[in-house]
């Protein structure tokens, strides 16, 4: 009978590195490998998520039956989505509003222009914390773990 085959020595160093094995200088070439394969950062990432997924792996309870219950049930999805619909369409004629508002007030200029300058920040800074967090997904260890 054959031994079962040894993985490759990046699949070795990613385990060890998700176990925090590695350290000193193996530690540092590792990290900056890290920093430069994203293959290699994935694989790393995957063995993270199986250890998170290993420490935590535990029959469910009753609480987290009844969430799965909710998650499935049709009413619940409904209510949610037409929540979600009504606030949408509650706010968006009232943020065009406010911004028409806003604009054709007796304001200064240079406050109609911060007004404006503080909702558009706002708006790509959510986008980029949608969009870092989107890009990112992949690396999380903790995305398959429940409560």
């Amino acid at each position: 009978m054959s031994a079962d085959p040894q993985p490759p020595d990046d699949a070795l160093l990613a385990m060890a590195y998700a176990d925090r094995e590695l350290s000193g200088e193996a530690l540092r070439r590792f990290e900056l490998r890290l920093s430069e394969e994203p293959e290699l950062a994935r694989v790393v990432s995957e063995h993270q998520r199986l250890a998170v997924l290993a420490r935590n792996a535990r029959p469910a309870e009753p609480m987290d039956l009844e969430w799965g219950r909710l998650r499935r049930s049709p009413l619940q999805r409904a209510l949610r989505g037409a929540g979600l619909l009504l606030i949408t369409l509650g706010l968006t004629p009232l943020s065009g509003v406010a911004l028409w508002r806003l604009m054709h007030a007796d304001l200064p200029p240079v406050l109609k222009l911060g007004s404006a300058a503080a909702l558009l920040g706002t708006l790509l800074y959510f986008a980029a914390i949608a969009r870092a967090r989107w890009r990112t997904r992949a690396y999380d260890p903790y995305r398959n773990v429940r409560r």
